[in-house]
């Protein structure tokens, strides 16, 4: 009798944990690590979104708050743990006059209260171009900076 429920108990325990993991939605993380391009120069910028369940997600890739249609979505990867990870891709030739334009990434998920956004300023690289690039960039990257975290603020690198 002890052992019938002893394994009454295991079993019970595990696909309860079983239904647990299945039925807790997972709220997704994103980065993206393009934030530079060289002056005409085609450059792809990746939204990388990982760790989420369902897998029912949006992507969105924004400029200037207007949104991106031409971005290209990879098909989601499922992982180990059941969650899963899926990156939404814009590529585009910038010039010198893109540099300072706000892009983000915004994704929209049942597990999130609000989509997660994640937004910088373009640096556009190339002759000419860095004096102007730095003036709009700290113009605009002081109000970007203040709704933003210590760890999300964009870095200039000389």
């Amino acid at each position: 009798a002890r052992r019938a429920g002893l394994a009454a108990g295991m079993t019970g325990g595990l696909s309860a944990l079983g239904m647990t993991v299945s039925l807790i939605p997972a709220a997704p993380r994103l980065s993206i690590p393009q934030r530079s391009a060289g002056t005409d120069t085609e450059t792809s910028f990746p939204c990388h979104v990982w760790g989420f369940y369902p897998g029912d997600v949006t992507v969105t890739w924004l400029r200037d708050g207007r949104v991106l249609t031409d971005a290209t979505r990879s098909a989601p990867q499922r992982n180990p743990d059941g969650t899963f990870n899926l990156t939404l891709t814009y590529t585009f030739t910038p010039t010198a006059s893109d540099s300072g334009s706000i892009f983000s990434c915004r994704v929209s998920h049942a597990a999130l209260a609000q989509p997660l956004r994640e937004e910088f300023p373009l640096a556009v690289t190339g002759e000419g171009v860095l004096g102007s690039q730095l003036d709009v960039m700290g113009c605009r990257g002081h109000s970007v900076e203040s709704d933003m975290g210590p760890q999300q603020r964009p870095m200039l690198v000389h």
